[in-house]
């Protein structure tokens, strides 16, 4: 893979990492005023909006929607998944601690082993190992970002709900 593309497709990780970050940090809620004793009573989860189900029965509406986003065989396979939202919520959080969601995005990580090479006696990175990311790359790649967000607004009051149960914990 040339430099350049891979930069390109790092700049577009990094940016919807960090926009992921910022929506979830963002989405929190703000802490309690000094000199309340006890924080209001929590208020019951909100219902999503009409046109949208509720988070617990989401799975197959996410399908649809992420699903018409890219052909890629990759994303295929993570939408097999289970509770979807709530993955990506927890995904989100945790990469707004600097954290990596290994355990959302399961299916989506390289596979095989990471190849090292020995020279003179000292191991480094076999560059081939970089090949390895193709798969999550072409899937990046073949992304249309307004779309993508189009469908992340749509699904965002499920992200919030999803964040105020934390109901997925890697």
């Amino acid at each position: 893979m040339e430099n350049g593309i891979r930069e390109k497709i790092f700049g577009v990780l990094f940016a919807a990492c960090v926009a992921g970050g910022i929506y979830v940090f963002r989405s929190r809620p703000p802490a309690p005023a000094p000199g309340l004793s006890s924080p209001p009573p929590a208020a019951a989860p909100a219902e999503p909006p009409p046109n949208l189900p509720r988070l617990e029965e989401s799975d197959s509406f996410v399908r649809q929607r992420a699903g018409a986003l890219s052909t890629s065989s990759l994303l295929a396979e993570w939408l097999k998944l289970d509770e979807l939202i709530a993955r990506m919520s927890t995904a989100m959080g945790l990469i707004a601690q600097g954290k990596v969601p290994r355990d959302s995005f399961t299916t989506l990580g390289p596979r095989g082993k990471f190849p090292v090479k020995t020279v003179g006696g000292k191991l480094y990175v076999d560059p081939r190992g970089y090949a390895r990311y193709d798969a999550f790359a072409g899937l990046v790649r073949s992304l249309n970002a307004a779309a993508t967000a189009k469908v992340l607004l749509e699904l965002a009051p499920l992200f919030e709900q999803a964040q105020g149960l934390r109901r997925f914990h890697p």
